[in-house]
């Protein structure tokens, strides 16, 4: 599933230059693509633009994913975790609606 975004696409996003957390990186990066194609409540393969990739912002939505699960490493306990709004308007035009 990981494919749909580069390692070096998330690294560059993350500003991140060495490989330490590669791997680490890349887990992030699964789970951002499965939390994101849960959401649309839809397979990646519906929604494919004409080049047969994911829609920028379905990419972008991952990517601020990852950058947050990758600068907040720890799980928040006492606090309210809020999802953030940037990332469910670049989700929503994908979301499937009804039954």
């Amino acid at each position: 599933m990981s494919d749909y975004l580069e390692l070096s696409e998330v690294k560059n996003h993350l500003r991140i230059l060495h490989a330490r957390d590669d791997s680490y990186i890349q887990l992030l990066t699964k789970a951002a693509l499965e939390s994101v194609e849960n959401f649309i409540d839809r397979p990646f393969l519906d929604v494919f633009d004409e080049f047969g990739d994911i829609p920028a912002s379905l990419k972008a939505a991952a990517l601020l994913m990852v950058g947050d699960r990758y600068s907040n490493r720890s799980d928040v306990v006492g606090t309210i975790v809020a999802v953030n709004p940037t990332t469910q308007r670049l989700m929503l035009p994908y979301r499937k609606m009804g039954i």
